[in-house]
């Protein structure tokens, strides 16, 4: 008896997850959302960052999440130590939506960005 209520649970969360699989798929498919636009974000470095490789991984992980949009992440260098700058270079090779630029390289990279996802 007790089987059966489990697997009756079980088999429940799987239409409910089913159901909003589907919801999702018609939501993409049939909703015309307009162009794609992309979201940027700008991370700074600057001196020794310990954790430079999780904040940029975090920053992709939670900007991909979003659905309809393409995504960029921008590492401005505003004076980051060697070591840094080679992290953040290795992840700029690992994953094509991050860039790496410096201060002065930042508006033209920005106007970029912008300029790519403007309807013409």
């Amino acid at each position: 008896m007790l089987l059966y209520w489990i697997l009756g649970a079980v088999g429940l969360i799987c239409c409910v997850i089913g159901l909003a699989e589907v919801i999702c798929f018609i939501e993409e498919r049939f909703m015309d959302m307009g162009p794609k636009k992309t979201v940027v974000s700008v991370i700074p470095v600057q001196g020794h960052m310990e954790k430079a490789e999780y904040i940029l991984r975090s920053a992709v992980f939670e900007l991909e999440g979003i659905r309809h949009h393409d995504v960029c992440v921008i590492v401005v260098d505003k004076g980051a130590d060697e070591e840094t700058r080679q992290v953040c270079s290795l992840m700029s090779k690992e994953f094509s939506c991050i860039s790496v630029c410096d201060e002065k390289q930042l508006p033209g990279l920005l106007q970029d960005k912008i300029l790519l996802t403007s309807p013409v």
